[in-house]
């Protein structure tokens, strides 16, 4: 199995404890959510394994359902899929398997993969996303207020490469 698939099938376990605890002690969704602080369809998406949320949310779920700890150490038992794009190499090696340390490869240029053709002038917000580990919304929003430097196709975006490797550097805040 891989690790999708292990993390999801463990996320359905932990929601369903999750969905006992609350059913026990006599709370709806809504009325735990109240009590937690969050919004009901929070819960509902936990109790079903759809998405893991984050620690807080489990210590959070154990106080006020009084399971001791339970959900939180069972979340922390959930192993984290690696996420592709966190990782330099080919899906399968070495370096995509490797767990993800917060440090990027020594003198690697993070568009490298993207530019390597030196006829790439462009890049579209998408693959400046993956690259730069934020959403697609995030890029979109800071091209949109003219906070990131692009040139529209039709209805497309393109950024230019030195405007990515600008923001890559500096982020929003000019150099």
């Amino acid at each position: 199995m891989d690790i999708r698939a292990e993390r999801k099938l463990l996320l359905q376990e932990l929601g369903g404890k999750l969905r006992e605890a609350r059913r026990r002690s006599g709370y709806t969704q809504r009325e735990l959510a109240v009590k937690m602080g969050t919004d009901q369809s929070s819960i509902s998406v936990a109790e079903r394994g759809v998405r893991g949320h984050d620690p807080q949310f489990w210590a959070a779920a154990d106080a006020v359902l009084g399971t001791a700890g339970a959900l939180a150490g069972g979340y922390d038992q959930i192993p984290r899929a690696q996420d592709s794009r966190r990782v330099s190499g080919p899906a399968g090696t070495a370096a995509a398997n490797a767990p993800y340390d917060g440090t990027p490869p020594a003198n690697a240029d993070p568009l490298a993969e993207l530019t390597g053709d030196p006829g790439v002038r462009f890049v579209k917000p998408e693959e400046l996303a993956t690259v730069s580990r934020v959403s697609k919304m995030t890029i979109y929003r800071l091209l949109h207020s003219g906070a990131l430097d692009s040139v529209r196709f039709g209805r497309d975006f393109r950024i230019p490469v030195a405007a990515a490797r600008d923001f890559l550097k500096h982020g929003t805040q000019p150099p």
